[in-house]
């Protein structure tokens, strides 16, 4: 019986054996690297939830009458000098491709401060502020040409003694014309204390003001004419220098001021 039993075990594990030895082994198939510039026609910041960004730019040559068969060396010239020059490797190409004079250019950074330092600019990638926000909404108050009143237009003997120290002022100052000029600077100096920044609502198109926004949220800061994206993540608001874009996490910046974005990203725990 032991025999039998034995004999039955060998011939068992043989068959497996000789299964095993004719299937053939399955192929794992080709990675494909992903298209860096699917999805984008036009020049882009991409801001990411890990704090890198890319970078999408397309110039069409066509028109433009410029040798530009060494861009790519060029390109690559600048991301080696800036890395090197850094001591790091937080700027790199991601892609490029030339489509009968249509170049595009993809570069990646590993944070905003070498996105900054390697194009010249001075973006702002922070927690929102309001008073920031609001002092950006000061510096572009329109000037406005102050045109003093004739002297003769104003009835200054109606004024009492009284009346003008109660305002602060003296019979003196209505004589030498000071009156006049205090009244203007102190206008000036209210007016321009009293504006806050205003935005959109990107979910409803209302308007709100900065104190109406969460301080928890991000921001984002460029004068730069371009859009921009902010992968898996939400646009909240955005103030008068940009406008929304053709997708939800997209924003257009007009380039003719400071653009605004406050946003959100949607991280995974």
């Amino acid at each position: 019986m032991k025999k039998t039993l034995r004999l039955i075990l060998c011939f068992t594990l043989l068959i497996l054996t000789l299964c095993a030895c004719g299937k053939k082994e399955e192929e794992k198939p080709e990675y494909v690297r992903p298209d860096v510039f699917e999805g984008y026609d036009e020049t882009t910041i991409v801001l990411k939830a890990d704090g890198s960004i890319l970078e999408i730019a397309i110039e069409d040559y066509n028109s433009a009458g410029i040798d530009y068969s060494d861009i790519k060396q060029y390109i690559e010239g600048q991301i080696d000098s800036a890395n090197s020059a850094s001591g790091t490797n937080n700027i790199s190409l991601a892609g490029f491709a030339d489509e009968a004079g249509v170049v595009r250019v993809a570069i990646e950074y590993t944070d905003i401060n070498s996105y900054n330092s390697f194009n010249g600019l001075d973006n702002i990638l922070s927690a929102y502020d309001k008073e920031a926000c609001d002092e950006i909404a000061r510096e572009n108050i329109p000037v406005v040409e102050e045109v003093p009143v004739p002297a003769e237009t104003i009835d200054w003997e109606s004024l009492s003694d009284e009346e003008l120290a109660e305002a602060g002022y003296t019979r003196e100052d209505v004589e030498n014309g000071a009156l006049e000029q205090n009244m203007t600077e102190a206008a000036s100096a209210t007016d321009a204390s009293s504006v806050v920044a205003t935005f959109t609502d990107a979910a409803s198109g209302e308007e709100k003001e900065s104190s109406d926004i969460d301080p928890k949220y991000m921001m984002f800061i460029t004068e730069q004419d371009t859009t921009v994206k902010f992968e898996d993540g939400n646009v909240l608001y955005y103030n008068g220098f940009a406008s929304s874009g053709r997708k939800d996490d997209e924003v257009i910046c007009s380039g003719e001021g400071k653009a605004v974005i406050v946003f959100e990203f949607n991280y995974a725990y």
